[in-house]
């Protein structure tokens, strides 16, 4: 009985160093969309990585359906959001091929990507991002980051309506 119990015990503890830890980290991004002339055309959502939206089940990869609208008409293709968790580095990558607007009035989308548990705690970030413009005169385009040292979600703000959003965006966005 002795010899089992040791067995047993041995087991159990070959069993936790082999088991991969689990991952607190959640990738996610958040999309929020409108049209500038009827805000009542209006989309927040988040997507969490492998959760409803995520077509790509690998961890730390948020791949979105290729003709993604957040709104009728603003169709976004090759939307591709990643996360690499490392000693010597850690990445957060984001990029979409084409983000069209298929309107006949302006839209504008706010879009936010965001990660947490990278090691060791970053001290630093830097950004980098290109768009280039077609047929889209008076278009702008805004970049820039937030490195959180209490480690907090980024990207975890879902507004109900445009109303909400106007009101609300801004503290969501101060620390910036």
């Amino acid at each position: 009985m002795k010899n089992k119990l040791v067995i047993t015990g041995l087991l159990l503890i070959a069993v936790v160093l082999i088991l991969p830890n689990p991952v607190s980290a959640t990738l996610q991004i958040a999309v929020t969309a409108y049209d500038t002339t009827n805000t009542a055309d209006f989309s927040s959502n988040v997507i969490v990585d492998n959760g409803p939206g995520d077509t790509n089940l690998n961890p730390g990869v948020i791949k979105l359906a290729d003709g993604f609208e957040p709104i009728p008409d603003l169709v976004v293709q090759g939307s591709v959001h990643s996360s690499t968790h490392g000693i010597s580095y850690n990445l957060l990558k984001s990029s979409s091929l084409t983000v069209t607007n298929e309107k006949t009035a302006p839209a504008r989308a706010y879009v936010a990507v965001s990660d947490t548990d990278f090691e060791p705690r970053a001290t630093l970030a830097d950004v980098t991002g290109s768009g280039t413009f077609v047929e889209a005169g008076g278009s702008t385009f805004y970049m820039s980051y937030w490195n959180d040292p209490a480690n907090g979600q980024g990207a975890n703000n879902v507004f109900s309506n445009y109303a909400d959003f106007a009101a609300n965006a801004g503290q969501a966005d101060s620390r910036q």
